[in-house]
């Protein structure tokens, strides 16, 4: 630790450091830190300062923050996340109605 270390805390600070990394030790990194902006999302992995996004706090805000940003982006959105979800509810009623079977059953 460092006590009078002045880190800043903009929009993307430690992505600097995974291009760094990904350039001098030609392993791949992921970009980190204040990532909330689609189109600065969408600017690091193109322009090669990560190889992945990773906006950990911007998914605890908004789940849903992946297809907001394909909309904003203008890309068709994903219907594999709602046909999951749609699927998932499917799956428990049928599990709820084959328990509700075996209750009856005395099971």
């Amino acid at each position: 630790m460092v006590p009078d270390a002045k880190i800043p805390a903009d929009a993307g600070y430690q992505v600097p450091f995974a291009e760094r990394i990904r350039r001098e030790a030609g392993i791949s990194a992921a970009a980190v830190s204040f990532i909330t902006e689609t189109t600065h999302a969408d600017e690091i992995i193109p322009n090669g300062r990560a190889d992945m996004v990773l906006p950990a706090r911007e998914f605890l805000r908004e789940p849903y923050w992946p297809h907001k940003a394909a909309r904003a982006l203008g890309l068709k959105d994903s219907v594999f996340f709602r046909d999951r979800y749609r699927n998932l509810a499917r799956y428990r009623h049928k599990r709820y109605q084959l328990l509700t079977q075996v209750r009856q059953l005395g099971g």
